[in-house]
């Protein structure tokens, strides 16, 4: 499997015709297989690049899911450079489902922050 999805990865044509099945089988594999899943994605991103945002062409159904894979890498310990790589670079080529991403993470992280205490005042006994 590792060797027919690497001869893809070599072959422009052949990556971009196969791209939207290719990462769909990826999703799959990104925790058994994180190494080999960044090394496809990296390669797919660099390929097709701004062509994910496109909503005019069958690559805009890439966003996604590599998002989604950029995620998964990121929560994993020794790939988190590289999830988080991806992550930036979607967010650079301005996919929309990457700053959707983005934005859901930046509400929850406001959310779990704790006001502080603030005392309150005591009456005066009178």
């Amino acid at each position: 499997m590792k060797e027919v999805i690497q001869a893809v990865c070599s072959n422009r044509l052949v990556l971009l015709e196969a791209a939207t099945e290719l990462v769909d089988l990826l999703i799959d594999y990104t925790g058994i297989e994180p190494e080999f899943v960044s090394k496809v994605c990296r390669e797919l991103i660099r390929f097709v690049g701004p062509d994910i945002g496109n909503i005019s062409t069958s690559l805009a159904l890439l966003a996604e899911p590599l998002t989604n894979i950029a995620l998964t890498l990121h929560r994993h310990p020794d790939y988190r450079d590289i999830g988080l790589q991806m992550f930036e670079e979607l967010i650079s080529l301005n996919i929309r489902e990457t700053r959707s991403a983005l934005d859901i993470l930046d509400r929850r992280l406001l959310k779990t922050t704790n006001t502080p205490f603030r005392p309150r005042r005591r009456r005066k006994k009178s």
